[in-house]
């Protein structure tokens, strides 16, 4: 569901805090149940797992995996080439067909031919192959019931009819999406430079890039004067990213960072409000800081509804925002922990420091000169920090 796997980024967001204010994180990051996910849990362990347990157990050796062509040939030990399946299906079909014509020659031809397809279509992994089988039927069918058939009756032969003729429309529809997707998408030299320096590395693929830009902004700062894209503590609902110039993080009227161009930013707000309007709340998220863009500086903004309206309507763009959002909070929570070590190692150093020169200070105070002054040195050196 969307609202388990937006609570599961909510987590890592989570994290990335608390491991950029210097506190620390541990275990693995798993999304907070419901109260009704954790009482189903509840009454499937008490009263379904005892009796399915067993009976799972002993099919699992009949799971032999995916349906392959080498199932309907088991005398043959090894894999089939195409030339190979292609036999083994027209044979299928035409065994299928002259069995019909010994046992029951008065059925319909395309019945049966509408029913192999469905069979091949059952079996099938492939989804665009199912979609095509499953017209192949549906055209089948409804040559039965208008062609075949000597006299049609209309009462009875409309719904089957209709419904094979919607199956149709379905199927080429997605069957037409896979053909789009198969086809080569350009961009223009702009649009080309974000999806390749931004989103192509978080995951996205051109055809989900190419739905983002319909909500586009694309914003160009004068040469003469600076921009305040959001302020602190203001509700934020855009995200943006940099395309060239000069953006600044401000926090508390500190500076704070400056972010490079094609970077991700606003990502924990548009998640905090997408799980809002998940759960009907609406989108209140608050700024953490204030973004300020520089004189000449280009960036691009998305609207924070745009993305959640494309995500209800477009599972495949679900996926890939969603992996948008989780490699940016990765690639932060990575860059947070490796502050926090540099951190930790200067702390360190530091501390070194200063008690080398107290010693050094320490000597020269009492008066300790020569192979005396020099072997308290080596110890202080040499001992473990």
């Amino acid at each position: 569901m969307l609202a388990d796997r937006l609570s599961t980024l909510r987590a890592a967001m989570e994290s990335t805090d608390a491991l950029s204010s210097g506190g620390s994180t541990s275990g693995t990051i798993t999304p907070n149940p419901t109260n009704f996910d954790t009482l189903g849990l509840f009454l499937g362990k008490l009263f379904v797992e005892p009796f399915t347990g067993p009976i799972l157990r002993k099919l699992a050796p009949y799971d032999r995996g995916d349906f392959r062509w080498e199932f309907l040939t088991p005398w043959l030990d090894r894999d089939m080439n195409k030339i190979e399946k292609l036999i083994v299906f027209s044979s299928f079909i035409f065994l299928a067909l002259t069995l019909q014509g010994v046992f029951d020659s008065e059925a319909s031809y395309t019945v049966h031919l509408s029913q192999i397809a469905q069979f091949f279509a059952y079996v099938t992994t492939d989804r665009v192959g199912f979609r095509v089988l499953a017209i192949a039927a549906a055209v089948f069918e409804i040559f039965s019931h208008v062609i075949e058939t000597p006299v049609p009756d209309v009462a009875n032969d409309f719904i089957p009819v209709f419904y094979n003729s919607l199956f149709i429309v379905i199927n080429s529809y997605y069957v037409l999406r896979w053909q789009l997707g198969k086809q080569s998408i350009n961009f223009d030299p702009d649009e080309e430079a974000l999806f390749s320096s931004c989103f192509e590395p978080l995951g996205a693929t051109r055809q989900a890039f190419r739905k983002m830009l319909d909500g586009a902004v694309w914003h160009t700062v004068p040469q003469d004067g600076t921009e305040v894209v959001f302020t602190e503590g203001e509700p934020l609902r855009n995200f943006y990213v940099g395309i060239s110039g000069n953006v600044q993080l401000i926090k508390s009227e500190v500076p704070v960072t400056e972010i490079e161009p094609f970077q991700v930013i606003g990502e924990a707000a548009l998640l905090e409000n997408l799980e809002r309007a998940e759960g009907g709340r609406g989108c209140n998220s608050t700024a953490r800081a204030t973004m300020v863009a520089g004189s000449g500086t280009r960036y691009v903004s998305w609207p924070q509804t745009f993305f959640y309206r494309l995500m209800l309507e477009d599972a495949e763009f679900a996926y890939s925002a969603q992996l948008i959002i989780s490699r940016t909070l990765s690639r932060k929570l990575g860059e947070a922990r490796q502050q926090q070590q540099q951190m930790s190692d200067y702390v360190v150093k530091l501390a070194s420091e200063m008690e080398r020169s107290s010693t050094r200070r320490e000597i020269g105070e009492n008066g300790i000169y020569g192979e005396d002054a020099q072997t308290t040195l080596v110890e202080v050196a040499e001992t473990p920090q």
